[in-house]
C-alpha cells in the first residue's frame, strides 16, 4: 500500500476522530441506560456498554447501506443516531483513503 504524505496525515486524524466519536457514543450510551459516566463503571458494565456501542454501529452500518439503496432519509432523529451517523461517515472516509492507497501500486 502506498500513500502519500498527505494521505498518511488525512489517515492519523481520521483515525483519531473516529476513535473519539466512538468514545462519544459509549458515554452517550452509558447515560442513556443509566449507567452515569463510563468511566465511572465497573469493568464488567463497561464491556456490556462497549458490546452494546458495537452493536448498535453494525446495526446503524446495515440500515445505511439500505437507505443508499432507496431515498435518502435525511437527518437522524436522536443524538445517539447522529453520533452513529457520523462514526460510520468516519470509516467511510478512513476507507476510501485506503482504497486510493491500495489502487496506487
Amino acid at each position: 500500500m502506498s500513500l502519500t504524505e498527505a494521505q498518511r496525515a488525512a489517515l492519523v486524524n481520521l483515525r483519531s476522530q473516529h476513535g473519539a466519536k466512538f468514545t462519544e457514543i459509549t458515554a452517550l450510551l452509558s447515560l442513556e441506560l443509566g449507567h452515569g459516566e463510563v468511566g465511572k463503571t465497573g469493568p464488567k458494565i463497561r464491556k456490556d456498554i462497549v458490546d452494546k456501542a458495537h452493536e448498535a454501529i453494525d446495526t446503524w452500518t446495515e440500515e445505511a447501506e439500505l437507505d443508499r439503496r432507496e431515498e435518502a432519509s435525511g437527518e437522524p432523529p436522536t443524538p445517539f443516531q447522529r453520533l452513529l451517523r457520523e462514526y460510520s461517515d468516519l470509516g467511510e472516509q478512513i476507507s476510501d483513503i485506503l482504497d486510493e492507497g491500495a489502487g496506487a501500486e
